[in-house]
């Protein structure tokens, strides 16, 4: 007698011996996986293109190429750069004069006011000369201490020690003169009013407006730049090309000049400060490039 199969028992006792023989390939452990993946996995190296074996470029070539600023074959970036100067003489129109007052005294309080009132009469008498409070300008205030170095005994043995006498304070103005005919007055008024307690810490001579005379230094410092070029083109023995590029780097500015002439020529007379503005030489300069052919 033939028994029937009961395909439902057959079908689950198949599928559990298959996945008993799965479980059996799996591993044991985590660190035993991350081995064998990090094994598996592959390290990428960089890839590197040699030159080519005939390349002409040499560390030489690079600094012969530098030296004589040609880059890349290219005429254009051959060629003479220059500065130009142009220098004009002018006498200066405005003084500009530094002016103030300085007080002693055994406390900060003494001192700034004493200050402030000397400092009120050297304004009140340059005003009275014909100068703007627009042209008056503070330029320095300033409250220090000052001490005396001395020695003193500490058993039996000199030592040395700061010991506090006083307060300074300063009070420094600028002004501006426009009437240079008058620099002489106003400083003697000024330190007259301002007593002991005046100070006179400089002043310059400038020409106030130098933009009609941009014209003339313009054209001083081109000339002066070309002529410059023409002559490094014959000494280099090459023939001096167009220009290129032309640069101003420079605004006009007087020249510097000895301040102590100012001084001697302020106390060169008991009656009163003669004061002589001499002449200012503006310069101007330019940077130009002409090729070479």
């Amino acid at each position: 007698m033939v028994q029937k199969i009961n395909w439902t028992y057959f079908l689950g006792f198949v599928f559990f011996t298959a996945v008993l023989v799965s479980c059996d390939k799996l591993p044991f452990s985590g660190e035993e996986n991350i081995q064998e993946t990090a094994t598996d996995q592959k390290i990428l190296e960089p890839v590197y293109t040699p030159a080519p074996s005939n390349s002409n470029i040499t560390p030489q070539t690079i600094n012969n190429s530098v030296d004589r600023g040609v880059f890349n074959g290219d005429n254009n970036s051959r060629g003479i750069i220059v500065n130009g100067t142009g220098l004009i003489t002018v006498v200066p129109d405005v003084a500009i004069l530094s002016i103030g007052v300085e007080v002693f005294s055994s406390t900060v309080k003494e001192a700034r006011e004493v200050a402030a009132e000397a400092m009120d009469d050297v304004i009140e008498a340059v005003k009275g000369e014909g100068v703007l409070s627009k042209d008056i300008e503070t330029t320095k205030f300033s409250i220090y201490p000052r001490y005396n170095y001395e020695e003193i005994e500490v058993d039996g043995r000199r030592i040395g020690q700061q010991v506090l006498t006083g307060y300074a304070v300063s009070n420094v103005a600028q002004i501006k003169i426009m009437n240079i005919e008058k620099v002489g007055t106003i400083i003697d008024e000024a330190s007259e009013s301002g007593g002991n307690y005046s100070r006179i810490n400089g002043i310059d001579f400038i020409v106030n407006d130098p933009s009609p005379l941009m014209k003339g230094l313009r054209q001083n410092a081109v000339e002066n730049a070309v002529e410059k070029a023409a002559q490094y083109a014959v000494l280099t023995g090459v023939s001096l090309g167009e220009l290129i590029s032309l640069n101003e780097v420079s605004s006009p500015q007087p020249m510097a000049q000895a301040e102590g002439a100012y001084g001697m020529r302020a106390m060169s007379s008991s009656v009163g400060s003669q004061i002589s503005p001499g002449e200012n030489i503006l310069e101007l300069t330019v940077v130009a490039k002409f090729s070479i052919e």
